[in-house]
């Protein structure tokens, strides 16, 4: 998660935790016109133009063969709309068709140029990233969703002849497809499959916060997450896949032979902290070299990403393919499992009842009832604390000097009055692990992108809502919306301080304004801090407030009805 969102999580273990302590003492494209092609369930359009190969840098081969024209392709499935370039035979477009880029209202393209003209699986030799095929390459529409390129070249100096031939292949309803890579006679050591700098979708910025990409790799049964510190990270161990990984979708590529040296290198985009370039890097043997790559680019849906685990439901036959390690359910490692019994719960608790809002309101009354014994003896110790603050400061006073008489007589009291002192905080610590497991769930699971609580307002949990649109954004705080949840949340954590004070005795002095600080000065802060939060996540903590003074208010009532 990013800082602030870190900062986000600790102070609310501090205002969970540390209010009851203080109470005891946070270029445009070619037209494209339309062919059909009657044997595959793919479609398939295409353009020939007479547009010269992109700008590049200078490189050691030459296209050798008569001028081909350059030529847009286009690749149509259930769920994918892909556009090739024959120069270079790059895809210049990834589109998923059901699923919406909110920053522009269009669907969601994979490749994330930022204002750059970068391509996705360009071709470069013995490792110089930098120097792609960018010649027009021959295509052949193969049928049944395959597309050839393929053009021969010369090595600069030299009169021998190698062919370069990259063959795709797609499938209806799958996220996933195929990329074949022959090499015949290259006068190389090695060649790269590189995609890069960025996936989509757009990413739009709140409150000057920048967007994170995590970069996984897999293998020996193992997720390894690379913080990429410097410019370039490579890995040369057997790999099973590779990936770059925003929120909520993910670009997986798996080598089939497992044999390629991993390699990310820094391009960040701006408006990202992080971006970064992904090579495959494979060396070529004899005469002929073929390579065959799997891409996932999709949601990090669990449904979709298990059709991988089993050869029987998906198209391409892979299995044990590990994809749905790129989700991250929790912000603590370890409790990925809570997160999923309390996902499975939220699902339910949705088809129950088809929204999203509501399964979110009925899981926090869920675990407000499951805990509701242990918050109770929170209340209760903490009300027992303040009970006897008047002669945990007579005893003070008696025993200023002496601080071993002055705990002894401490203990004492404690024991003739039943009270534990960390009592009020202990209960609150073993529903820490809940927490955050749910932290990581709100803000995380794919479900709750798109989905709406209250049409019109709350129309989609994974972002944050507004109310209005400012014409401007807001000096040094950056907002560009006023909303609502985050003052519903300010209100509710204001009265239910309030609330709490009123069922405990005033402690008197320092205690006293140290309380009103924190009652006060904590809201207050988390306001800031949480004014750009998903509005699933808001929802959930609102709630809670909300909960949480009802449940001290009928300590309350009891107590006074005691009294």
């Amino acid at each position: 998660m990013d800082k602030r969102t870190l900062l986000a999580v600790i102070l609310s273990v501090i205002v969970m935790t540390g209010g009851y302590l203080l109470q005891n003492k946070l270029a445009p494209p070619a037209p494209v016109i339309e062919e059909t092609e009657a044997a595959a369930a793919v479609e398939t359009v295409e353009q020939e133009t007479t547009a010269e190969p992109a700008e590049t840098v200078t490189i050691d081969f030459e296209a050798v063969d008569e001028v081909v024209p350059a030529r847009t392709v286009k690749v149509d499935t259930d769920v994918l709309s892909v556009e090739f370039s024959n120069s270079g035979a790059v895809i210049t477009s990834l589109v998923l068709k059901d699923h919406l880029d909110y920053a522009t209202n269009l669907p969601i393209d994979m490749i994330n140029k930022g204002d750059g003209d970068y391509n996705a699986f360009n071709i470069s030799f013995d490792e110089k990233f930098n120097q792609f095929l960018t010649e027009n390459f021959h295509y052949e529409n193969k049928g049944n969703g395959v597309h050839e390129f393929y053009r021969d070249f010369r090595k600069t100096g030299s009169d021998e002849v190698f062919r370069v031939v990259k063959r795709y292949t797609f499938s209806d309803q799958e996220y996933l497809f195929k990329i074949d890579v022959t090499l015949v006679d290259a006068p190389y050591s090695s060649y790269s499959l590189s995609f890069g700098p960025d996936i989509g979708p757009t990413f739009t910025k709140l409150d000057n916060r920048n967007e994170l990409r995590r970069y996984y790799s897999y293998s020996d049964g193992k997720k390894e997450n690379h913080k990429l510190k410097g410019d370039v990270e490579t890995i040369t161990n057997q790999v099973d896949w590779a990936s770059i990984n925003g929120k909520y979708f993910s670009l997986i590529i798996v080598p089939e032979d497992r044999t390629s040296a991993i390699t990310w290198e820094k391009n960040t985009l701006s408006g990202y902290n992080n971006s970064s370039e992904l090579h495959l890097t494979s060396n070529l043997s004899g005469s002929r070299t073929d390579s065959s790559y799997y891409v996932y680019a999709g949601p990090k849906n669990t449904e979709i990403l298990k059709k991988y685990e089993s050869s029987e439901t998906n198209q391409f036959g892979l299995s044990e393919s590990h994809f749905d390690e790129v989700i991250d359910s929790s912000t603590i490692p370890g409790l990925g499992w809570l997160s999923n019994i309390l996902k499975y719960i939220l699902i339910f608790f949705n088809k129950l009842i088809p929204n999203y809002g509501i399964a979110i309101i009925l899981l926090t009354l869920l675990i407000k009832i499951i805990f509701y014994p242990v918050t109770h003896k929170s209340f209760e110790s903490t009300s027992k604390m303040q009970a006897i603050q008047p002669k945990l400061k007579k005893l003070q006073d008696q025993y200023k000097n002496d601080p071993q008489k002055l705990n002894m007589a401490t203990a004492e009291l404690y024991k003739e009055e039943g009270v534990n002192p960390l009592g009020g905080c202990l209960p609150m610590l073993v529903q820490m692990p809940i927490f955050f497991a749910l932290y990581g769930l709100l803000n995380s699971y794919f479900g709750l992108r798109g989905a709406s609580f209250i049409p019109g307002w709350i129309d989609n949990l994974s972002s944050p809502e507004s109310i209005f649109t400012l014409p401007f954004a807001i000096p040094l705080l950056g907002w560009t919306a006023v909303r609502l949840l985050p003052f519903l949340y300010l209100g509710t954590q204001l009265v239910m301080s309030r609330i709490t004070q009123a069922g405990t005795a005033a402690a008197g002095g320092q205690s006293n304004s140290q309380m009103k600080m924190l009652t006060l000065g904590m809201p207050i802060m988390f306001f800031f801090i949480l004014y750009d939060m998903p509005s699933g996540l808001l929802l959930y903590w609102t709630v809670t407030n909300v909960l949480s003074a009802a449940q001290q208010y009928v300590i309350n009532k009891k107590k006074a009805a005691q009294s």
